[in-house]
């Protein structure tokens, strides 16, 4: 041997050794499978828990020597022999625990609770009271390794309560299954039998998981119904429990014979082959019983009308107390009638000029083969066919259309119906007037007869009211238009409706007039024009528009005298000449246009004040040395703005400018004949008075001359003389009331202030009294005028004494 090998012999006789030389030491690869989190259970049932410790056989050393891992044998339950047998490590202790507490070993549910416990803890007949109870296991020596915690679910075992029944119903009714389970939360599906013996296959029934299964139309007769009730936990736990099979019994739906005849044909037998204890007959929709107790029910020949035709069900009463109905069976009774009475419109209304349909239907029973039809008028046949056509009514042509229905079966039998059809022609409605104004009313009228409802309609579409005649009391313009009545005869599917001509309404606005005067104001003498100018919307060249006038009285004025009426294109005139005071007031005119259809309309314009101004004098006559006041008739109470212009003799008197009075005193006869007059300026226009001529006498000696307006007296004799006015002829002079402008006639009295009292001119108190030469400038003065400066200069002096005295 090589030195090399001696060397490595010896390396390894040294570790040999060295690990002989190790006392009490024990190698061994300990590997443990934890606990579960969860453990699943039913009630009743066993569990294990399993704390494994690697694999079946473990090699340790042990006291210097090899040691295989052995098989113990394990008491429980006095002393019983386990025939399992378990691989542990040596000297490995197993302590299993509840969380909080050791588990009580004296309970024979719990195996191998032995202190030096083995790996595996099983609960025999788990209750729900361990539901939620929390385990872990500690292993090895002084405890160091503790399992994880293990959580115990125990699961109320799936039981039925309440099984199913069987179930008895009528062919193509309902029929239900019921089951009730004690478990909460538990779930359901419902097999139905492949065949009719209840140990045979089943298969699921789609959408069957209630507790109540309903089959809507029973129709397999013998078949069997299970259900299977699931109570929870996961599905390896197969914690679920079936229901017995309940059998399902069909009965066989009534009869009735025969199910279609015609009436008063045979009798009817309503019967089943169903064994109750007992049988109620019933028409669906009637609450009475048509029979109660026996098993068939029949109606007689003679009775059996198409009144009979309809639904008719079976109630029986099982000898176990349950009720059942059958599906509805059918009976069809036909009439004999071949028009269909109920569906045929048996009045008609048409208008004048039209043409209306009439119409018959048939209900043929399937035992007539072949029928024809044929209409008659007044005894008049027409040509044969489901309808007749008329056209171009007239009135003539109102009446009862007699139709006539003849069928034949296939055995040549003869049947025949027949029906009354009215027909109402009506006028074709008016409208009075077809042509108005606006404002005015408007009527449309339609023939009145019984059974016929109205309904008028403009322009297609909007209907307007329902009564015969329709009646617009102030029409407007957006009233024109076509206009229809649409008259309804009958009801429901019955109804027919005839629609007139079209009535056309025009509707014009109402023409305005409206009024001018050329001169509101004028003086007496003179002459004025009032224009009534018409105007509005665009009237039919046939419409005709007369004027007439009215005066301050409001009465109507004529043609002739002072009045002169003219007829212009746009409307009439008025003129006034010599227009006296007695004309002041008011004017207005009233148009009036009319159409050819005869309706007018009567419109009043505004109305025009006229002024009548008069220039008076306060006497007719004047003597020698006397004064006379010049004053304006009508004026108003407020001059500001109003300039006067007066002349004598053509020549205006500049002393006497814008003085709506003029006082001529100390008149001298060769003033006799003069002529005055004045014009008037307001508002930029000038009116020109009427002229009055001065009448002068001679004062008398012994007599008296007296004059309205103011008196005069005086001694000396003369005689009288008259105040001449030129271009007047009004009337006596009245006041008279005018508007717009409010008047405040004043007497010249009030106007000059001149009085004469006692045969002497009275001059000291008079404002206006002007000189003997017509000049009003100069005044009269007054004595206080006078005083009152001579009473200043007296204190004066005085206060200048008593001022040098001291």
């Amino acid at each position: 041997m090589s030195k090399q090998k001696l060397k490595y012999a010896f390396l390894l006789l040294i570790a040999l050794l060295a690990i002989a030389m190790v006392p009490n030491t024990a190698m061994a690869a300990h590997i443990y499978t934890d606990l579960y989190a969860d453990y699943h259970v039913v009630e009743g049932e066993s569990v294990s828990m399993v704390f494994e410790g690697g694999p079946d056989t473990y090699i340790s050393i042990w006291n210097d020597y090899w040691v295989a891992g052995s098989g113990f044998e394990w008491k429980y339950k006095n002393d019983t022999a386990d025939s399992r047998s378990y691989t542990l490590y040596p000297n490995d202790k197993y302590e299993w625990k509840t969380i909080g507490a050791n588990i009580t070993v004296s309970d024979t549910r719990y195996r191998y609770l032995l202190p030096w416990a083995t790996t595996t803890l099983t609960i025999d007949e788990a209750d729900s009271k361990l539901d939620g109870m929390k385990f872990n296991v500690s292993v090895g020596k002084e405890w160091k390794y503790t399992s994880q915690i293990a959580t115990l679910h125990v699961y109320k075992k799936a039981e039925i309560e309440t099984q199913p029944e069987d179930a008895v119903a009528f062919a193509n009714t309902s029929a239900s299954f019921t089951v009730a389970a004690k478990n909460e939360g538990a779930t359901y599906q419902w097999y139905k039998s492949t065949g009719t013996s209840p140990s045979g296959d089943y298969q699921p029934i789609s959408g069957a998981t209630g507790s109540t299964y309903t089959l809507d139309k029973a129709a397999a007769d013998g078949h069997y119904y299970k259900v299977k009730v699931t109570g929870k936990g996961p599905s390896s736990l197969n914690n679920y429990v079936e229901s017995t099979p309940a059998k399902l019994t069909v009965l066989p739906t009534p009869t009735v014979t025969p199910n279609s005849l015609g009436e008063n044909s045979e009798n009817v037998v309503f019967d089943t082959e169903v064994t109750a204890e007992n049988y109620v007959w019933k028409k669906v929709g009637v609450s009475d019983a048509l029979s109660n107790g026996p098993k068939s029910y029949t109606i007689v020949s003679g009775e059996l009308t198409v009144d009979d035709t309809g639904y008719y069900t079976l109630t029986i009463t099982t000898t176990d107390g349950k009720k059942l109905t059958s599906e509805p069976i059918f009976l069809n009774v036909f009439s004999k009638e071949l028009i269909d009475k109920d569906a045929t419109i048996d009045q008609y209304v048409a208008f004048a000029g039209k043409g209306a349909t009439l119409t018959v239907e048939l209900d043929l029973p399937v035992e007539i083969t072949s029928h024809n039809i044929e209409w008659t008028f007044k005894g008049q046949k027409s040509i044969p066919g489901d309808s007749f056509v008329l056209t171009s009514l007239d009135k003539a042509k109102s009446g009862n259309y007699e139709v006539k229905v003849t069928g034949y079966d296939n055995e040549f039998n003869e049947y025949t119906d027949t029906m009354s059809i009215s027909l109402t022609v009506l006028a074709q409605p008016v409208v009075m007037p077809a042509a108005t104004f606006a404002g005015n009313s408007v009527n449309f009228y339609v023939e009145e007869m019984d059974g016929l409802t109205y309904e008028w309609m403009k322009n297609e579409s909007e209907s307007q009211c329902n009564t015969v005649q329709y009646e617009i009391e102030q029409v407007g313009t957006s009233q024109a238009g076509e206009y229809h009545v649409n008259v309804t005869v009958g009801t429901g599917p019955k109804t027919v409706t005839a629609r007139s001509n079209d009535l056309w309404l025009t509707v014009y606005a109402k023409p305005g007039v409206s009024l001018e005067l050329d001169n509101e104001t004028v003086f007496a003498g003179k002459g004025a024009v009032f224009t009534a100018t018409v105007s509005g919307s665009e009237l039919p060249g046939d419409a005709a528009t007369t004027v007439r006038w009215y005066g301050p009285d409001g009465k109507e004025m004529t043609n002739g005298g002072q009045y002169a009426i003219a007829t212009t294109s746009t409307g009439s005139t008025l003129t006034l000449s010599k227009i006296g005071t007695s004309n002041g007031g008011n004017y207005y005119a009233v148009a009036e246009t009319t159409l050819i259809t005869g309706d007018s309309c009567t419109v009043k314009s505004n109305e025009m004040g006229l002024t009548v101004f008069e220039l008076i004098m306060s006497s007719p006559t004047v003597k020698v040395g006397e004064s006379v006041t010049f004053s304006i008739e009508n004026l108003p109470g407020d001059l500001a703005g109003w300039e006067f212009d007066w002349y004598k003799n053509g020549v205006e008197i500049e002393e006497n400018r814008d003085q709506s009075t003029l006082i001529v005193s100390d008149v001298k006869k060769d003033q006799d004949g003069d002529e005055y007059y004045v014009k008037v300026t307001v508002g930029g226009k000038t009116l020109e008075s009427n002229t009055v001529v001065l009448d002068v006498t001679e004062k008398s000696s012994g007599g008296s001359s007296s004059g309205s307006g103011g008196s005069s007296s005086g001694s000396g004799g003369g005689g009288t003389g008259q105040a001449k006015i030129i271009d007047n002829t009004s009337p006596a002079r009245t006041p008279a009331t005018v508007s717009p402008v409010e008047q405040n006639v004043t007497t010249p009295t009030e106007q000059s202030g001149a009085g004469f009292e006692n045969g002497s001119a009275n001059t000291s108190n008079t404002s206006n009294a002007g000189n003997t030469t017509g000049s009003s400038d100069k005044k009269s003065v007054p004595w206080v005028w006078i005083a009152v400066p001579l009473l200043l200069i007296a204190v004066v002096a005085i206060g200048y004494f008593f001022l040098k005295k001291k």
